[in-house]
């Protein structure tokens, strides 16, 4: 089934070439959307610590995790949200009501800090309005970082810190 699923993704994103906005520069990012797992508790400290470091430098940082279990505990909030089994599709897209919250801002950053890259999570990167968009080289990334088998969120995000800053933009936009 796996295999059928990546093929419904991969003829999804042929068709759907990702919306691409303007991206500022680091130093004038302000609104940031992180795509994550979820761990099964729902807790996510690294995440977490990754988002709190991110709002204390001033940017507006939204956080969508996923994680395969039926019954999500975490509360849906403008800023938060952590996607189950009942969120997306048969074919694992996310549901249609998931696409239209997602899709009601534009963001300067992605941060696609999924490692295993569940197709869920797939979907969101391609589909959201995003400047740039960053993570893992087999995702649809404009920054694209490699990372050894065992490294994880952080250490994706330390890797995106190190680049993003160098990335330099035209002001006339």
């Amino acid at each position: 089934m796996k295999r059928l699923y990546e093929m419904i993704y991969r003829w999804y994103a042929k068709r759907h070439v990702p919306v691409s906005g303007f991206f500022p520069g680091w130093e004038d990012t302000k609104d940031i959307l992180i795509l994550y797992e979820s761990d099964i508790l729902e807790k996510n400290p690294e995440i977490n610590a990754i988002i709190a470091s991110l709002r204390r430098s001033g940017r507006n940082v939204t956080a969508w995790g996923y994680v395969e279990k039926k019954e999500v505990h975490a509360a849906i909030l403008p800023m938060s949200r952590i996607l189950g089994i009942e969120d997306i599709t048969w074919y694992q897209r996310p549901r249609d009501y998931v696409i239209n919250d997602l899709l009601k801002q534009d963001y300067d950053l992605l941060l696609d800090l999924t490692v295993t890259h569940p197709l869920p999570m797939r979907y969101l990167s391609l589909l959201a309005k995003a400047g740039l968009r960053a993570g893992m080289a087999d995702t649809a990334s404009d920054l694209r970082i490699m990372l050894p088998a065992d490294g994880g969120a952080k250490q994706l995000f330390e890797q995106i810190q190190l680049y993003l800053p160098n990335i330099k933009t035209s002001s006339a936009h």
